[in-house]
């Protein structure tokens, strides 16, 4: 009978979100988690406050919690017409659709032009602007702390144990595991370090997607069992599950990844050997070039190859014995973080989800016809309104993110499904829609479209 991993109990079993539901489109559960003790409890106790402040992050990636019917709210600051507004909102549609901003300094009140005269009563205390004429700058607080608080390592460790128990088919409590559940329950003791080594963090970026989880698990050269864990791309994090090979887990070398759209890539091996015994064994001598012997791929169509090779490589790094890690916020650690985000807040990529909520939010629940501002339209947004745009210009329907993906590539160039809009791409996109008179009726047909997607 199947049993808790944390506590033993075969009672009042659940299924466990490995990855908290609230930071990922693709879910993934374990089964053997006890409800009330080892489920909910720690939501409250860790789950929570990283979810909160990592609001901003998957807003933006649009990932919400399956329990929620609305994205995450977070508070940005506004500048627009010389002031800061302060506000707390899940998309930035709500600004301008009946929501009242108040300055910082407390001295301005910002709304629909009739709510404000209402409110003043005096209608020479009114100013009205035109926002399709101005430049709105928008400005988050990112606490970098969070990243290396006591509620995400025991959140990653979380992660990291009840992901290698599912792959390992543990379904009970063993005191191999007696540390990470005590640090994860309890908070007792430490398994969890940042890694801050370029070479790894280059190596994850160059094979993972834009923006996804990937977790790597591995039997270190002295018998521990150590679980990786990249979180959105942003830090990478290395979790000690057990300090020797327990001899009920046979899976010690694997990798799975969660992409933004919900899919999902894995490769299980016993041992690291097994691993890269398969990749020698899957290249051939091609030919030599100045003298030395060119390897080719057996099956070039083995789209998991590259997978293998990039989990050898990995293991290689982490087992140098020079790898670069933390449990501190360096001024490394924290500018690899920084960058990374800034990275991730400037790329497009284009899945369902995310054409659906701008499609809705920003064109179908509009109340007036859209009217593009030349001026200041954030880069990203200015990026999903050319790619509606392009589908209601040259789609009758659509079958599948890769038919929009052929369509970008033919206006854009390929660029491996992820676009670097930075403000000249912005500009000359917003250009080209505006060039066409009757932008508005082929926008308004692109989110059609895209909302009967099914």
């Amino acid at each position: 009978m199947a049993k808790c991993i944390y506590c033993g109990t075969e009672y009042n079993l659940s299924e466990s979100d490995i990855i908290p539901d609230a930071l990922t489109n693709a879910r993934i559960l374990n089964r053997n988690v006890c409800k009330t003790e080892h489920n909910n409890k720690f939501s409250d106790l860790f789950e929570y406050k990283v979810i909160s402040e990592l609001a901003f992050l998957t807003n933006s990636l649009d990932i919400k919690s399956s329990k929620s019917s609305s994205y995450p709210k977070y508070e940005a600051i506004y500048k627009i017409a010389g002031l800061d507004y302060s506000t707390k909102l899940s998309s930035e549609t709500e600004l301008f659709r009946g929501r009242k901003l108040r300055s910082t300094d407390g001295k301005h009140l910002m709304g629909l032009l009739n709510d404000i005269e209402n409110i003043a009563k005096d209608p020479n205390r009114v100013e009205q602007i035109d926002i399709n004429k101005l430049e709105i700058e928008k400005k988050i607080q990112i606490n970098t702390s969070i990243f290396f608080s006591e509620e995400m390592f025991r959140t990653i460790s979380k992660i990291a144990y009840e992901w290698y128990c599912l792959k390992n088919d543990i379904d009970d409590k063993y005191n191999d595991f007696t540390d990470i559940i005590d640090f994860i329950t309890l908070g007792v003791g430490q398994p969890v370090s940042v890694i801050e080594d370029i070479d790894i963090i280059g190596c994850f970026k160059q094979n993972t997607l834009l923006a996804s989880h990937c977790i790597i698990g591995y039997l270190s050269q002295n018998k521990n069992i150590y679980v990786l864990v990249n979180l959105f791309g942003v830090a990478l994090y290395k979790v000690e599950v057990c300090k020797f090979n327990p001899q009920l887990c046979k899976n010690n070398c694997m990798l799975q990844e969660f992409t933004i759209n919900s899919e999902r890539k894995e490769i299980i091996y016993e041992e690291p050997a097994s691993l890269f015994h398969d990749v020698q064994n899957s290249f051939v001598p091609g030919g030599k070039i100045n003298g030395a012997t060119v390897m080719i791929p057996i099956d070039l169509s083995d789209a998991s190859l590259q997978q293998k090779i990039f989990l050898c490589t990995v293991y290689q790094l982490m087992e140098s014995g020079c790898v670069v890690e933390t449990r501190e916020p360096t001024k490394n650690s924290i500018g690899i973080i920084i960058n990374n985000i800034d990275y991730l807040m400037n790329q497009g990529l284009i899945h369902k989800k995310a054409l659906k909520r701008f499609a809705k939010e920003y064109i179908m629940d509009s109340i007036e016809p859209i009217v593009l501002n030349p001026e200041g339209t954030k880069n990203k947004n200015a990026f999903m309104f050319f790619i509606v745009y392009l589908i209601g210009k040259y789609l009758e329907n659509i079958n599948d993110i890769e038919q929009i993906n052929q369509l970008i590539e033919e206006h854009l160039g390929k660029q491996n499904k992820e676009y670097t809009v930075n403000d000249d791409i912005s500009v000359k996109l917003k250009e080209r829609i505006l060039e066409d008179g009757d932008y508005n009726a082929v926008l308004s047909q692109g989110a059609t479209l895209i909302m009967n997607w099914e």
